[in-house]
């Protein structure tokens, strides 16, 4: 797949809770995803980040749209800037910018770096 290929199926598993297809534009198993979540925490790793999503897909109150809004792509590394809202069903909403880096590994972009900014739309 090419980046935004993948880019764009990486946002519609989030979008769909659709974990087995997140799974495959990860690292490999005991490898390394940054994230950092919208309150600051840190986690780098990937096993961390497929149990925390496992868990985040389970609720199935939640919404979140995307957009993206910009995308630099060179040869090995490729990041994307995305506009998201999201709504935990319980009343409760919020606008973030999420940042995703991907590394061309094995000629598959694997994401690398996930986070999460909370904005105040004026």
């Amino acid at each position: 797949m090419t980046f935004k290929e993948t880019l764009n199926t990486y946002l519609k598993a989030l979008e769909g809770r659709d974990i087995e297809t997140l799974i495959k534009i990860l690292p490999a198993e005991r490898g390394e995803t940054v994230l950092i979540l919208p309150n600051g925490s840190i986690d780098k790793s990937r096993d961390n980040f497929v149990a925390g999503h496992i868990e985040w897909f389970a609720d199935k109150k939640w919404k979140q749209t995307c957009e993206v809004i910009n995308t630099i792509e060179t040869a090995e590394m490729s990041i994307a800037t995305v506009l998201y809202e999201y709504s935990d069903g319980k009343g409760e909403s919020m606008d973030a910018l999420l940042g995703l880096v991907f590394q061309k590994i094995d000629h598959s972009w694997i994401l690398v770096h996930d986070q999460n900014t909370p904005i105040k739309v004026s």
